[in-house]
Formats: C-alpha cells, sequence, structure tokens
C-alpha cells in the first residue's frame, strides 16, 4: 500500500514515479491519497484502497491545525483500510509529530524528503527515534542518509527520486511573457530561490553583458513577485500551471537552479526533470544539490557570479556539452528493500 496521507500537490509527478517503479517491479499496489491528487494520477478507481475527502487538506499558515488534520487522517486510513492485509506499507511523505503517534502498522517504510534537517530539533528528533525502533526510512542519496546515521538510526535505506516521464510536446500555450525575440532562453523553474543570488543576478554588469551579447532572456519564477526586472531578465510572479511550466521548460536551453540556504538535506525534482527532458543546468553551489554532477560531462555547479558566467559562456559555444545519464539508470528500485525484510 502506497500511503500519501499529507496534501502536497508538488508530489504528484514524485507519486507517479514510485508507484510506476513498484507496479514495474511486479507488486499490486493499492493507493491511499487525497481524492483531488488522484485526479491528477493516471490510475483506475480500482487502483485506490481510500480516497481522502476535501477535509484532509492543508491549510497554509496553520501548523497546530494541520497536525490536527494529519493525526484524523491517519486515524481515518486506519478505520477505513485493512493495513493487516498489505505485505508493505510506505508512506510517501512524512510529518514525524503526527505520524510517531499514530502509525498506520507495525512497520512502515517512510519516505524522507527533508525530514533528516528535523533531526537538529528536539522534539521531532525524539519522533524520529520513536519510529526508527520499528519502521525503516527512505532517503534519496548518501548525503541524506548522513545525519541519520550520526544520529544512530541505521534502519535507512536510499532509492532513486527517479525522473517523470519527458513532457508532452504539445501546441505551444500563451506565456505569462514574450520569449519569441531571444535566441536561448535560461530557466529559473522554483520558485524557491536564494534571495541574495537573484539580487546579484540584477545587479551584475558582466552577466548582463553575456545576456546581451548572446541574446539571452533569464526567466525567475518568484512565488511572492519581483520588479527588479532588466532587458534580459525577466520575472514571472506567483503560480505557474502545468501547460505553461513545461511549454517554458522545453523551450529553454539552459535550467538554473540556485535553491536558499535552508533547502537542506533534499533532491531537487527540478534536477531529474532536465534529465528526463535532456536539458542542461547550472547550479548554485549547495550541499544538497552535488549529485547533480553525475549527470552531465561537464561540471554544472558554480560556487560564484563570476563562475557562473564562465560556465554560462562555456555552455552558448560548446553544444556537446549535455546530460549522459537516463531516466531508467535512475528508476527508483525497491527490489532490494523488500528482500531484505522477507529475511
Amino acid at each position: 500500500m502506497y500511503v500519501d496521507y499529507i496534501f502536497q500537490k508538488g508530489h504528484v509527478n514524485f507519486n507517479r514515479i514510485h508507484i510506476d517503479a513498484l507496479k514495474s517491479e511486479g507488486n499490486d499496489v493499492k493507493i491511499v491519497t487525497h481524492r483531488q491528487i488522484a485526479s491528477l494520477l493516471p490510475y483506475a478507481t480500482s487502483e485506490y484502497a481510500l480516497l481522502l475527502p476535501p477535509f484532509f487538506r492543508y491549510r497554509e499558515g496553520h501548523p497546530f491545525k494541520n497536525r490536527m488534520i494529519y493525526l484524523l487522517a491517519l486515524l481515518w486510513i486506519r478505520l477505513h483500510v485493512p493495513i493487516g492485509r498489505f505485505d508493505q506499507v510506505i508512506v510517501s511523505f512524512c510529518d514525524e509529530i503526527t505520524l510517531s503517534l499514530l502509525p498506520l502498522c507495525r512497520h512502515m517504510y517512510i519516505i524522507c524528503h527533508g525530514n533528516a534537517g528535523a533531526l537538529s530539533n528536539p522534539l521531532k528528533r525524539f519522533c524520529l527515534y520513536r519510529l526508527s525502533r520499528h519502521h525503516s526510512f527512505i532517503v534519496f542519496n548518501d548525503y541524506m542518509a548522513g545525519p541519520f546515521f550520526e544520529a544512530g538510526i541505521r534502519s535507512v535505506f536510499v532509492v532513486s527520486h527517479g525522473c517523470v516521464p519527458p513532457f508532452p510536446r504539445q501546441l505551444p500555450v500563451d506565456l505569462p511573457l514574450d520569449v519569441s525575440s531571444f535566441s536561448r532562453i535560461v530557466f529559473h523553474p522554483s520558485s524557491k530561490h536564494d534571495a541574495r543570488f537573484v539580487d546579484d543576478l540584477i545587479s551584475h554588469p558582466r552577466l548582463q553583458q553575456i545576456l546581451k551579447e548572446n541574446d539571452v532572456l533569464l526567466v525567475i519564477h518568484d512565488k511572492i513577485g519581483n520588479e527588479s526586472e532588466t532587458s534580459h531578465i525577466r520575472f514571472i510572479n506567483g503560480f505557474l500551471p502545468q501547460r505553461q511550466y513545461q511549454d517554458l521548460f522545453l523551450q529553454s536551453d539552459i535550467i538554473l537552479l540556485a535553491y536558499p540556504e535552508e533547502f537542506r538535506f533534499q533532491v531537487s525534482g527540478v534536477s531529474f526533470e532536465c534529465v528526463a527532458n535532456g536539458k542542461r543546468m547550472l547550479v548554485k553551489e549547495h550541499p544538497s544539490l552535488t549529485y547533480c554532477r553525475q549527470f552531465y560531462n561537464y561540471d554544472p555547479i558554480f560556487s560564484s557570479m563570476d563562475e557562473m558566467c564562465d560556465k554560462l559562456e562555456y555552455l552558448v559555444s560548446h553544444t556537446e556539452a549535455s546530460c549522459i545519464v537516463s531516466s531508467e539508470s535512475l528508476k527508483p528500485d525497491y527490489t532490494h528493500i523488500f528482500k531484505m525484510s522477507q529475511r
């Protein structure tokens, strides 16, 4: 059983990747998720063990209320699903406090997206220790596993994050800005970005010169809005619908990632979208993103604005710089985990 008890619309693609991987290994997967999330997934009604009603949705800015909702969602699942008939239970996203108070069964595999950072919080660390007595954690690379091992938690498995299918090449859609007059596009798709770095982009004269000389438009997705534009740096503010996002992503020559410092012990879903669609990347140095180096035949990581400019000039003039791994090679693999649990 694959359980998605916390409403996270941004995890639709992630859930699809892992459900498809489990099914491809011959597992009969039953899904528990929110009704609205299910409407965005390609599975038949018969593949769902339970659809959570709208009441269990996340409330922005209400952490206490949300934890009460998580507890009620877990209780609802326990009351409505015969969990004992499933060989394995995988929880796709974890709130340490609520899941430790009301685990779904005796043994779960809990996918940790950024939970390693919670080990610095005394209450959450206690909850993770409590969960580790009977349950196992799944992370996406050795860096994410490190804090668990350092804390003495050994029941940790590494499974690849995996890639979405390539974006469909459909008829172009109207975008929030006109990109047609530029020869190349650099796109920062994540609305999570380092604000200071964005300020540096605007004020850096060498970058402005490179963008102008090579007719490059730099597009930055910004969640809260930004008015500091130049002739070659533009912002898309607020929500970007999927069709627009995918169309701009496919039109882009280079994908830029510059996450803030608090993006710790996570991976970037965008980086795996780059592999799926054969896109080149430039990545601001961050300990959580060093894995991106293995995807390319050049080093995509830069540590300063001047180094970013050097790498941008290199990519503009070297078409042979490219992605060298396939989506198939990054497919999540649960077979070794389940074999160990059968011993």
